[in-house]
């Protein structure tokens, strides 16, 4: 369990099988992708397993690892307390039917919000990297070490390092996170100290960079561009514009066929891990791609309201053989907490990466086509994969890359 939760793997077997998923990937493009299972499952909605889940079982394990290792802050500005909006947004604020995240110049950061949730708009402090013979820090640096160094004996300047966190504050036994935080900062742009959310990248992200941090052999990015995957709208958007003849509307759809723009599905992103993947995975979640969930919590070992993460207790060890039950209390407590509040409820590994925007606009097609409403279709869609053969047909959803329900299937 623990080698499969560690923080990254960067070995030759690694860079090996990442070329190898390239070459499988290339003839998936010939062929078509695979499926994305449901119960009105069609040829389109196959092709869409590969434009999301792809994303995340390719891409996602890689480039999350990417970020993690080297998500570095670059830049230091004033530091500026910004309480001074007005409005509420509590955990209790979850609207029906809209977004319920701030936006434009209202704050978020009310005394009211805050006395329910003291550590939204909490973010890490900016490491800022040291300068050593006058050359500025490089983030390929974080890339150089050994995969098994521990956190704490990564350069200065890696945002992996968990003395960045510091200790996680006590939650009490029946303590509901606000799942919510992490939208309202991203809509907000800012976090409560006046700084940028979610915090710019270096720019040398978007140069090549190699399994160990060189200039050549970045495979991630790669199988990105060999998978033709492109955003579908920003992180912040309220609204996603569909294509019934295809329900992603990337590719292959009628050129007469417009689209139609409707009201992006609520979503909440779910993800298990553990506490000593806090500090680089689910950061790296947090400052990235998170946002774009209407709601957003890590099940993990250890509890962390500014996260946040919760610690969930269910039957038997906490292993990965056992991590059906593990999944057993995530949905339990999901039902119990926050089913009324979003319309698809997303789970997967904390070694995924997922584009928001564009699993909404496929969910919110699928729906659109079949004219399903949340409360009462039984969605269960994923990465379907067959594990009985062609004689003995069995599928069954990917867990680690990801599957959604619907509200109605959950309930």
């Amino acid at each position: 369990m623990s080698e499969l939760l560690h923080r990254r793997a960067t070995s030759n077997k690694v860079a090996a099988s990442r070329e190898r998923r390239v070459k499988r990937l290339n003839g998936r493009r010939k062929s078509g992708f695979g499926g994305f299972g449901h119960r009105k499952q069609s040829s389109d909605g196959n092709r869409l397993a590969g434009a999301l889940v792809i994303a995340a079982a390719l891409a996602g394990i890689s480039l999350v690892s990417l970020w993690i290792r080297a998500l570095v802050h670059v830049s230091e500005g004033p530091h500026k307390t910004a309480r001074n909006g007005h409005g509420t947004n509590g955990i209790d604020a979850h609207a029906r039917g809209g977004d319920t995240s701030s936006s434009g110049n209202e704050s978020p950061y009310t005394t009211e919000a805050l006395n329910k949730n003291p550590y939204l708009g909490w973010q890490p402090k900016a490491s800022h990297p040291h300068h050593d013979n006058g050359k500025t820090f490089s983030v390929r640096e974080c890339f150089k070490n050994d995969p098994k160094t521990p956190a704490s004996k990564q350069p200065y300047g890696c945002s992996e390092r968990p003395d960045e966190l510091g200790p996680a504050p006590p939650v009490e036994k029946d303590w509901v996170p606000d799942v919510t935080m992490i939208r309202k900062m991203l809509m907000y742009g800012k976090d409560i100290d006046g700084q940028d959310f979610p915090p710019a990248l270096a720019e040398e992200f978007c140069e090549d960079i190699g399994v160990q941090g060189g200039r050549s052999g970045d495979t991630n990015k790669e199988c990105v561009l060999e998978s033709m995957i492109r955003t579908t709208g920003p992180l912040n958007s309220t609204t996603v514009t569909i294509h019934p003849s295809n329900h992603y509307g990337t590719r292959g759809e009628n050129s007469a066929d417009k689209g139609v723009t409707v009201r992006a599905p609520r979503l909440m992103c779910l993800v298990y891990t553990m506490a000593d993947a806090h500090s680089n995975r689910i950061r790296a979640m947090r400052e990235t791609w998170a946002g774009g969930c209407d709601g957003f919590l890590a099940f993990s070992t250890e509890s962390d309201p500014r996260l946040p993460a919760i610690s969930l207790e269910h039957e038997g060890p906490e292993s990965y053989d056992n991590m059906w039950q593990k999944v057993r209390s995530i949905w339990r407590f999901v039902g119990t907490h926050y089913l009324e509040d979003y319309d698809f409820f997303f789970q997967g590994g904390d070694d995924l990466f997922v584009m928001p925007h564009n699993l909404k606009t496929y969910l919110a097609s699928l729906t659109h086509k079949d004219g399903a409403d949340p409360k009462t279709a039984t969605y269960f869609v994923g990465r379907r994969f067959n594990s009985g053969g062609a004689g003995r047909p069995d599928y069954f959803n990917s867990g680690g890359g990801g599957f959604a329900f619907l509200q109605a299937k959950l309930r």
